[in-house]
Formats: C-alpha cells, sequence, structure tokens
C-alpha cells in the first residue's frame, strides 16, 4: 500500500494526471477527501464512478491552467514582452569572438575579456544546427 500526496497549499496537483489510467491496469485505490470519513472505494460501481468524475474535474482544471498560461504568454509576447535569460554577448561581441578564436586564441582568454564563463562562451562559439 502506498500513499500520494496530490494537493499542496498552492493547489498543485503533481500526478493528477495519472490517476484516471490507473483503475485500468488493475491498481486499486482509495481516495480519501479533505472531510474525515469519506473514503472513495474504486472497486465498487459508485466509488469508480465518482473517482472517475473528480478524476475528468481534475483534468479539466488542468487544461483550463494550460490555456490561460498560454494565453498570458501570447499576450505578452503581442505586447513586445519575451521571456527568458538575456544574452550574454550581443551579436557583434559573438563575431568578434569567432574572429579571436579563429586566431588561435585560448576559449579561456576570451572568455575573460568579454567577462563571461567559459562554458557561456563554449555555447555561443559552438554552430547551431539548422533545421
Amino acid at each position: 500500500m502506498s500513499e500520494t500526496r496530490v494537493g499542496n497549499r498552492r493547489g498543485r496537483k503533481p500526478g493528477c494526471d495519472r490517476f484516471p489510467t490507473l483503475p485500468h491496469f488493475g491498481h486499486r485505490m482509495s481516495v480519501l477527501s479533505g472531510r474525515p470519513g469519506r473514503i472513495t472505494d474504486t472497486t465498487t460501481p459508485g466509488g469508480e464512478l465518482v473517482f472517475t468524475i473528480m478524476a475528468a474535474i481534475a483534468q479539466m482544471e488542468r487544461r483550463l491552467i494550460q490555456e490561460r498560461t498560454l494565453a498570458g504568454l501570447e499576450a505578452a509576447r503581442a505586447r513586445g514582452r519575451v521571456g527568458g535569460r538575456p544574452r550574454s554577448l550581443t551579436d557583434d561581441q559573438v563575431a568578434e569572438a569567432r574572429r579571436m578564436r579563429e586566431d588561435g586564441r585560448p576559449v579561456a582568454e576570451i572568455a575573460a575579456l568579454f567577462r563571461v564563463a567559459r562554458s557561456t562562451l563554449a555555447g555561443y562559439l559552438t554552430p547551431t544546427p539548422v533545421s
């Protein structure tokens, strides 16, 4: 027997998306609600119905959250906001770093000149595949 917590103070429900598939694989579940004494046993037809309805509601809630998140990101992009970490080097700096590297200067020296980590500079110097 195992116990999985699916909710917390912030309303996150990790793992809830897997619940609807568990009864199909022959797993028995007892679902405890917030009120003491309320147990849904999935081995009975009524319990299975309640569980299926609750799983459908949880799935719908998850999809609504996804829709709202994507809509918010789209609206932010339309206003000119772009997410993600700012670039460490400008395009001109990357071109200069590539010239320096082709001239044989060590990556560590170039990274020190531009005040970035060697791994950051290596990421800029590595050609990206065209897809």
